[in-house]
């Protein structure tokens, strides 16, 4: 479940014309949250939230990661890094595929998300493409 979507280092200005995104785009500290659920674990989809915050290379890795995740099963505060192979194209949309150096037990290893970058490159919102798991949320510089 690591949230990997991130925004521009540096702020556009609305006056100047507006560059495309590409992959330096994505680089320094971001705060995140989302709300989930998991499908197929259970006759019902189980509800998951998490917040947190993740630090990008601009050069798609994230080294530093942590989240707190409050679930039906308790509340659990992890440290995370991982492994992305990420795309933005110049319109700002993207896509993340994240490999977890360490699941939660039950949970997939890799996870997926398309996200898109705002404008002024401060914010993002994401949806999960993992099967089975259904998450939105949003983050911001």
């Amino acid at each position: 479940m690591a949230v990997v979507f991130l925004l521009a280092a540096s702020a556009g200005s609305n006056a100047v014309a507006h560059r495309g995104f590409d992959l330096a785009d994505v680089r320094g500290r971001y705060l995140f949250s989302f709300d989930r659920e998991i499908v197929g674990a259970g006759p019902v989809p189980l509800p998951v939230a998490a917040s947190g915050y993740l630090v990008a290379d601009g050069n798609g890795s994230i080294y530093e990661a942590r989240r707190t995740i409050s679930s039906p099963f308790g509340v659990v505060t992890e440290a995370f890094t991982c492994t992305l192979t990420l795309m933005v194209d110049a319109d700002g949309m993207g896509s993340a595929e994240c490999e977890l150096d360490e699941a939660q037990s039950g949970m997939p290893s890799i996870e997926t998300f398309d996200f898109v970058i705002t404008r002024d490159r401060q914010s993002f919102r994401f949806v999960g493409t993992t099967p089975g798991l259904v998450v939105s949320g949003s983050g911001h510089r």
